[in-house]
This record gives C-alpha cells, sequence and structure tokens, in this order.
C-alpha cells in the first residue's frame, strides 16, 4: 500500500505533524495594533514535539514574536518563544522562525499560540468571524502592552478578539 501524499484530513485520532490555529484557505492580510499581543487556543489529538512556528506575512515591517503558552485556566503560562524577530515576505508568504526550545504537546491540555507585533503597519493573514459560534471566539483573544509577549498572563486580562491569525507549530 502506497503512502499518500498532498493534505490528507486526519482520521479518528491522527495527528498531523504539525498544530494550526486555523485551517489556511480563505484568508486576507490584516494589520495589528502596535504592541499588542493575540492568543488563540489550539488542542492536539496526540503527542507532537513541535520545534518552529510559521506565520502568513501580508506586509513586512519591524519586528514580530511567536510563543506557545499552556493554559491552567486561570493563567497562561509560556512555554517556548521565539524571541524577536524581523518580519520578512510579503503577499501570503509564510515565514518559519525557531522556537527557543522545544515544546512536548500533548491531548487534553489547553494551549495557545500567540503573536506579538511592535507596529501597525506589518499584516498577517487572517480569517475574521463576525459570529460567536459554539463560543469559538472565546478561543481567540488580546492584550495591549503586550510586546514583546509577557512570560505569563491572566485570562482575565485578555479580552475577546474576532479574529484569528493564521499560526502554525512543528
Amino acid at each position: 500500500m502506497s503512502t499518500p501524499t498532498g493534505l490528507v484530513s486526519p482520521v479518528g485520532s491522527e495527528q498531523f505533524p504539525w498544530v494550526e490555529t486555523c485551517e489556511p484557505g480563505g484568508m486576507s492580510g490584516a494589520t495589528g495594533i502596535a504592541n499588542y499581543g493575540y492568543w488563540f487556543r489550539v488542542s492536539v489529538r496526540r503527542p507532537i514535539t513541535v520545534t518552529q512556528m510559521t506565520i502568513s506575512v501580508g506586509t513586512a515591517s519591524g519586528e514580530a514574536v511567536l510563543a506557545i503558552y499552556q493554559s491552567d485556566g486561570t493563567t497562561l503560562t509560556r512555554l517556548a518563544t521565539t524571541g524577536a524577530f524581523t518580519v520578512v515576505g510579503s503577499g501570503g508568504a509564510t515565514q518559519t522562525v525557531a522556537l527557543g526550545s522545544s515544546v512536548h504537546l500533548v491531548p487534553g491540555v489547553s494551549y495557545y499560540f500567540a503573536l506579538s507585533i511592535d507596529n501597525a503597519t506589518a499584516s498577517f493573514n487572517r480569517l475574521t468571524s463576525n459570529v460567536a459560534i459554539g463560543g469559538i471566539r472565546s478561543r481567540w483573544m488580546q492584550k495591549s502592552s503586550s510586546h514583546p509577549l509577557p512570560a505569563s498572563v491572566a485570562l482575565s486580562a485578555l479580552s475577546a478578539l474576532n479574529t484569528v491569525y493564521w499560526i502554525l507549530a512543528d
């Protein structure tokens, strides 16, 4: 039996060799707010170790930070970060940045991928939802004065967001 090629949806408890905040189809570029942090909840079906994060750049400008957080229900604690990096590329080009240390993600734990940017010119590809379907917007949050991303942040300090930036970790 041959191995399938291309994108194949996971079946049952299978896990792609990556984790992403949303499906990348139908995205468009959007600028963020200078010095804001954005958090997006993700989960995994099987254990996976990630060493890098990727984002889709609309317009390059300034610096950004990507990170992975774990939630204990009240506080998000940073597990790993890329540190500040210069945003490069445009028109949907992907930019991949290594994490400072690998992170082992396991099922049953709430993780958050985070992005912060230092300016309002850089844009990244994202999906927008103006309707809170099944509480999904509670999975997308933001906070001012969060660049670079903090070591921890109280969930109660975050406000709802109606957009999700595409971020992939593998």
